[in-house]
Order: structure tokens, then sequence, then C-alpha cells
């Protein structure tokens, strides 16, 4: 089912980043506030200031400080009936590739050479997401790297996630000039199944 999507906003430095955000997932239309009355959507997103204004039940409020994993979990946990999950993989080694999987949809990558910075960016990067679930998939290569990297998860997620060691055979396997190799191997790692650690 192809759900449809208002963005009711005077704001249109708001209503750009939200088409942009949402332009390959949903169907959507930029509408006036005054115009939402005659008109039947899904949903209807809007600013904070602009909130009041919408006589309707079925809106969510956006602001202009939101990033675009923002927007697309504030809209999928609104249409989702089911626990919303976060997945995210790790290829461990000199190069470190980490990618996050929200919803089975690839959200970001990142390459960095420091388990520390690694933790700094996934922190960065959770604080925008809302899960009911995450889970943290670790390559079982990589030698000292997968042991520091595990500390580190260990330390930093006491409790609050589920940490899985995964087989990372095949995994690094160039399918893009986009992306470096470790980030897409990040990608299928944080979709494989893994053993709990």
């Amino acid at each position: 089912m192809i759900w449809s999507v208002a963005i009711v906003t005077s704001d249109f430095k708001l209503a750009y980043n939200i088409r942009l955000a949402l332009h390959k997932k949903y169907e959507f239309t930029h509408i006036t506030p005054k115009e939402v009355q005659s008109a039947e959507f899904d949903l209807i997103v809007t600013t904070v200031n602009e909130f009041h204004k919408i006589n309707v039940k079925n809106k969510i409020a956006l602001d202009n400080s939101m990033k675009k994993n923002e927007i697309i979990s504030r809209v999928i946990r609104y249409f989702s009936t089911e626990e919303t999950y976060c997945h995210i993989g790790i290829d461990p080694g000199k190069s470190i590739g980490i990618s996050i999987i929200y919803m089975g949809d690839i959200m970001m990558t990142y390459l960095t050479d420091s388990s520390k910075k690694m933790i700094l960016w996934i922190k960065k990067q959770l604080v925008n997401l809302e899960y009911s679930s995450l889970i943290i998939k670790i390559g079982n290569g990589g030698g000292k790297s997968r042991q520091d990297i595990v500390l580190r998860v260990k330390e930093y997620f006491v409790g609050n996630v589920q940490i899985q060691e995964v087989d990372e055979k095949r995994t690094s396997i160039k399918t893009t000039s986009e992306i470096s190799i470790h980030e897409e191997a990040a990608i299928r790692i944080a979709r494989r199944t893994g053993s709990i650690i």
C-alpha cells in the first residue's frame, strides 16, 4: 500500500527538506494550511508552529533542525503497525565500515579508522532515530580490531541492545563506487542473522 502524505506548511525550506527525505517512499503533495480541510490524506506533516492551526488527528509536527533520517524515522513510525527496529552492521579491520539499517532500509553508512570515532558516530546517529529494538551486528573477522570494537560496544551499550557476531564470508564484494567496500560489507553484515555475544 502506498500512503499519501500532505506537507502542510508555509515554511518552504522545511517543505523542501521533507520532499527530499520522502520522495522515494511516499506519494505526497504540498498544500497550504487553508487547503487541508478539503483534502484527504493518510498523514499530514506540518511544522511545530503550524501544528495547532490544523484541525485533523492524523498529523505530526517537524522542525527545520531535523535531518533527513529523523524525518523518515518519524513518518515510518507513524505508519508502522509493527515494532520498529534498527540494525547496525560493523565490518571490523584497519578501516571500519559501519551501516545503519532502519526498518529494512539503508539509512546511512560511515567509514573510520578508529573504534572510538565509530562509537561517537553511532551515538550521534541514534539520537535522531526512534526505534523499539536495536541490534548491533559485528563481523567475525578483523582480529584485534574486532576485539576492540566488541569491548567498546559492550562498554557503551550496557544492557539496552543485543550484540551479535555475524559470519562475514562473502560480505566484501564491491558493487558500487558510491561507498567503500567496508561500508558495503557493513550493510551485508547488518542484514545477516548472527549469534548473540
